[in-house]
C-alpha cells in the first residue's frame, strides 16, 4: 500500500532532495529495491497532465537498496517556471515490465519566490 500524506512545500527556483522510504506495509521494515526501476511525477490537480517527472539515473538515486530510500532530486530548473499552486506527486517502483507499485502520493506546494 502507498504512503499517503507525503505532502511538501517548495519556493520556486528552489533546490531540495525528497526523500521516500519504501516500507513492507505487513512488516514495516525497509523494502530492498535491488533491480527495482523508479519513477516519480508531478502533476496537475485538475488537468491531470504531468508537468514533472524523474526517473532512476535521471533525477532519482537509490544510494543504498537495501534501506529503501529513493531520493529525487529537484532542482532550481524544475521549479523555476512553475505556477504557484498546489500540485499531485506520486512515486511508483517498478519489479518489472509488467508489476507496478504505487509507494508513495501526496501534494506539492509551489510557493511564489520573488528572490
Amino acid at each position: 500500500m502507498a504512503a499517503t500524506g507525503q505532502n511538501f512545500e517548495i519556493y520556486q527556483g528552489n533546490t531540495r532532495d525528497v526523500v521516500i522510504e519504501v516500507l513492507d506495509s505487513d512488516t514495516g521494515l525497509p523494502v530492498s529495491l535491488a533491480g527495482y526501476s523508479v519513477r516519480w511525477v508531478v502533476y496537475e490537480q485538475t488537468t491531470k497532465a504531468i508537468i514533472l517527472q524523474k526517473s532512476l539515473g535521471s533525477g532519482i538515486t537509490v544510494p543504498n537498496p537495501t534501506d529503501g530510500k529513493v531520493v529525487i532530486a529537484l532542482d532550481s530548473a524544475d521549479t523555476q517556471t512553475l505556477t504557484p499552486k498546489v500540485y499531485n506527486h506520486e512515486c511508483e517502483i517498478y519489479i518489472n515490465t509488467t508489476s507496478v507499485i504505487t509507494v508513495s502520493v501526496g501534494t506539492m506546494r509551489v510557493t511564489l519566490s520573488k528572490a
